[in-house]
């Protein structure tokens, strides 16, 4: 089965600078408190540093008490006070803590509606710059610290993340193959186009007579989506507020390439190729039914990777560039525009053990073993200097080079752009892109209903145009070939 590596590559430095984290998630919890969040352990007179996160299992809990531990016994003079948040209440628990303005945390972690342009544009981070030295700044790629004007962790002219994704490899979504149940249907690789695609995953589904599906799809991550990125130019923001097309600054719902990726999914559903309950899916139940070889293919972000290798050792997994449309490919996944993992809070009031935190959280020595242990790649160079690389590691940087482009990107050339998109999202018709793509697929007639989304879009779109003093010309990028790296120079 094609798509496996030799073992024992190993990168030259450009390769380690594309290199990067996210197949795997998250930050757990210290050996210095409980996921409730006491305060067990503080030594007298030692700063009490709030540090809010999620966690992401329990080797992942596992490796941060370790980590944690060791921090205190190096920096016996500040003391972390963790607190985990199960994923879907952070967004909600940080939104509370600063509208309530007591409890707040000194450093918190990137969650669901805590993202850079969401902290930034609330008030929420502190810019890092009086703390960054060049000791700190020299550990990444010249494009986080050094060249500010492009930085993808800067906001307004100053630094407020420490990262650990690189934006490149964190762009790709995969297509997950069970290379057994591919060989069962007599694929001796992956398919590389739609046809290709949809007659495999039938044949599989209709051979495995209810105890194995060709394909799936997980609801909250739409699949379409990243087979549309190759049919047409990607939308401006992914797939999930209202996409624009950048190429000419218009809405982008019933884009030819969206239409047909809808068109194409909506098919298999008819033909009843995809999973029982895949309306309802969530992505462990995908996990599950590949770890099992009751599925053959799916389309999911990176972190599953590892997650499927935790569930399946003996997994035969095979990673694939997605299908691409039979006449040809036409664009590309974007590099993600949001890379930040770890911020200080604004109001903290002990900035300076508060980056002593991060300081930590953006070493070497911590990034080096999530990788090892975890699986957790990272955004540091020097993260695997002297460390033999396995087959996926190298295979997914290979895939990066592949598929991610650099994409334009209307915050470098109008500031007001964040805050106009997040009225844009605000304010958009209903129902919301991701429900018309589930509509289109399950019940049909997608082209009538985007259509009618982009009119009242368009209209929305030129009013708030003229609220925030911005002009089309913001999110308009004429000269953007999709298929290339965007050298942006506004």
């Amino acid at each position: 089965m094609t798509g496996q590596l030799a073992p024992g590559s190993t990168f030259d430095r450009r390769s380690l600078l594309r290199l990067g984290g996210a197949v795997a998630g998250t930050v757990a919890v210290s050996s210095v408190a409980t996921a409730c969040g006491s305060t067990t352990g503080a030594r007298s007179g030692a700063t009490t540093v709030k540090f809010w996160t999620v966690t992401d299992g329990p080797e992942d809990a596992a490796y941060q008490e370790r980590m944690y531990a060791q921090f205190n016994d190096d920096h016996p003079d500040v003391h972390i006070e963790l607190v985990t948040f199960p994923p879907q209440q952070f967004g909600n628990a940080l939104q509370l803590a600063f509208t309530g303005g007591e409890d707040v945390p000194d450093v918190f972690r990137a969650g669901s509606g805590a993202r850079l342009d969401d902290v930034y544009e609330k008030g929420w981070a502190a810019p890092l710059d009086e703390f960054l030295t060049e000791e700190f700044t020299s550990r990444f790629p010249d494009y986080c610290y050094v060249d500010t004007d492009r930085s993808p962790l800067y906001r307004g002219g100053h630094a407020y993340t420490v990262p650990r994704s690189d934006p490149f490899i964190h762009g790709q979504r995969p297509m997950y193959c069970n290379a057994d149940l591919l060989e069962q249907a007599g694929a001796s690789e992956p398919p590389r186009t739609w046809s290709e695609f949809a007659e495999l995953a039938a044949k599989i589904t209709k051979d495995g007579q209810g105890r194995a599906f060709g394909t799936s799809v997980v609801a909250d991550n739409p699949a379409h989506w990243v087979m549309q990125c190759f049919a047409g130019p990607q939308p401006y923001d992914n797939y999930g507020p209202p996409p624009i097309n950048l190429l000419d600054g218009t809405p982008m719902m019933s884009h030819p390439s969206m239409v047909a990726t809808v068109d194409f999914w909506r098919q298999l559903v008819t033909d009843q190729v995809l999973t029982t309950g895949w309306e309802s899916w969530k992505p462990d139940q995908a996990i599950q039914h590949m770890t099992s070889g009751r599925l053959a293919m799916y389309m999911f972000p990176l972190f599953h990777a590892n997650e499927l290798r935790k569930a399946n050792p003996d997994l035969n997994l095979v990673l694939a560039a997605p299908p691409m449309p039979d006449d040809g490919r036409k664009g590309s996944l974007a590099q993600l525009s949001d890379v930040g993992q770890w911020f200080m809070s604004s109001t903290s009031q002990v900035k300076e053990a508060a980056w002593q935190v991060l300081d930590f959280l953006g070493s070497v020595e911590y990034q080096r073993g999530a990788f090892q242990e975890l699986g957790q790649t990272s955004i540091l160079p020097g993260v695997y200097e002297g460390i033999e690389l396995d087959a996926h590691a190298v295979q997914l940087r290979e895939m990066a080079d592949e598929l991610v482009r650099n994409r334009p990107d209307p915050t470098f050339r109008e500031p007001a752009f964040p805050a106009f998109y997040a009225d844009l999202g605000a304010k958009a018709p209903k129902p919301l892109p991701r429900e018309l793509w589930f509509s289109g697929m399950t019940a049909g007639g997608y082209q009538a209903a985007a259509e009618k989304y982009d009119e009242e879009l368009a209209a929305t779109m030129a009013t708030l145009v003229d609220e925030h003093g911005i002009t089309t010309e913001a999110f308009t990028f004429g000269d953007w070939d999709p298929l290339q790296d965007y050298e942006q120079t506004d």
